[in-house]
């Protein structure tokens, strides 16, 4: 699921610090590209769920994260927030925990550490 409005991820269940970090993206994308915007068009979203980021590793399978943020979760777990740019109006920003990037998105770290 793609999430591009505030209301939309306060439906979500996340972890503390994952939710603020996601606000503050979330109203700089508002304030950029504005609040109504569709996200067929431009203005950027973030991904959470599992399966909505395999679906995004598989169909942009040579990606290069811009950064990669890691930080701690209110939960312990860490967590680390990746920016890929899709195009200059396009940002799309997913947030996972540490672990699962390097078990199952390794090559994204691989590809970002390489640049």
């Amino acid at each position: 699921m793609k999430i591009w409005k505030l209301e939309q991820l306060h439906q979500q269940k996340l972890d503390t610090a994952v939710q603020v970090k996601a606000e503050e993206l979330i109203q700089l994308l508002n304030h950029n590209y504005g609040e109504e915007r569709e996200v067929k068009n431009q203005g950027g979203y973030i991904l959470f769920h599992p399966k909505a980021i395999e679906e995004f590793s598989e169909r942009y399978p040579t990606a290069i994260p811009e950064y990669m943020d890691y930080f701690q979760g209110e939960d312990s777990n860490r967590y680390v927030e990746l920016l890929f740019l899709l195009s200059s109006d396009d940002p799309v920003i997913i947030y996972l925990r540490e672990e699962v990037l390097h078990q199952t998105f390794k090559d994204w770290v691989h590809r970002f550490n390489d640049c």
